[in-house]
């Protein structure tokens, strides 16, 4: 992993890009000692955003499975209830 700075990272960005394409490895860049971006091979970060969605999905289905146990009241008895009100 590379790190290197705003400035350098913007006269530079070419070379860098060129620098992940071929070596598959992370760039960051960072602003007065801090760390605000990365650069990383677009492969890498599709991976990580379809580990993230099945994450994601797996939440949702814990959810809805837990909702079935409590039994919610069906969308029928929800809009009778509205309309006595």
């Amino acid at each position: 992993m590379q790190n290197i700075g705003a400035f350098e990272a913007k006269t530079q960005l070419s070379r860098l890009l060129r620098d992940v394409e071929r070596n598959k490895d992370e760039i960051v860049i960072h602003r007065h000692r801090r760390n605000i971006a990365c650069l990383v091979p677009f492969s890498s970060y599709q991976r990580t955003c379809s580990n993230r969605r099945l994450d994601i999905l797996a939440e949702l289905k814990e959810i809805r499975d837990q909702q079935k146990l409590h039994k919610s009241p069906s969308v029928k008895t929800l809009v009778n209830e509205g309309r006595k009100r």
